[in-house]
């Protein structure tokens, strides 16, 4: 039991912060002016996390968060009924549709840095495009990572690409299943 009178909740989470994802913290301190994303202040700039929960199941997913300056290409909203593919957080997810492995986000403004929890039933690459379509950097999930099959990597691993000028981004798992969840964003 703690013996000071001096904590606080917030200190509690101020004390954690650091080590949450940015999903989390948005969890802790969402952002009330904003209906299709919540923002959290970084050192650098505002990161972005996309609230999926304002999302209506088997909705094609295209400009519903152009207004925080993102357009996605091949994708649905979806409350996943398989548990292979587990939300991380919330009950919406985006599916890669009507196309198997892939969704492309695209972005109005240049970006830094693009995250999101990924689970799929193929190796995934995200790799980051700048405005004349030339690749800026890449990152892999080297394997499956369904929910309950022993995969080495579990459901809804954080996948995310930094660099400068980023204006697409490109999840792809090889003509596998993929789902797409926590996507967040940050200028």
């Amino acid at each position: 039991m703690f013996q000071s009178s001096s904590f606080t909740t917030h200190s509690i989470t101020a004390a954690f912060e650091p080590t949450l994802p940015p999903f989390h913290r948005s969890l802790f301190f969402p952002s009330e002016s904003e209906q299709v994303g919540l923002a959290v202040n970084t050192e650098n700039s505002e990161l972005r996390c996309l609230n999926l929960e304002t999302l209506t199941p088997f909705e094609a997913i295209h400009r519903q968060f152009e207004t925080l300056g993102i357009t996605f290409n091949n994708a649905i909203a979806l409350k996943p009924s398989n548990p292979a593919f587990p939300t991380y957080s919330g009950q919406m997810l985006l599916l890669a549709a009507p196309d198997n492995g892939c969704i492309e986000m695209t972005f109005t403004q240049p970006v830094s840095y693009v995250s999101g929890r990924v689970t799929s039933s193929r190796p995934t690459i995200i790799t980051a495009y700048n405005s004349l379509g030339q690749e800026l950097v890449r990152k892999k999930l080297p394997s499956a990572n369904l929910a309950g099959s022993n995969a080495p990597i579990p459901p809804n691993e954080l996948l995310f690409v930094e660099a400068r000028n980023i204006h697409k981004v490109n999840f792809y798992a090889f003509d596998g299943q993929l789902t797409l969840n926590a996507i967040s964003f940050r200028k």
